[in-house]
């Protein structure tokens, strides 16, 4: 229910997405 953890997921996902552009799936 906090409003802070969902800015917080979205940052993270922005991240995942950045890797997976970038052709970085080794680190996952």
């Amino acid at each position: 229910g906090s409003p802070e953890q969902r800015p917080i997921i979205a940052l993270r996902w922005a991240d995942i997405r950045k890797l997976r552009l970038l052709g970085v799936h080794d680190f996952w």
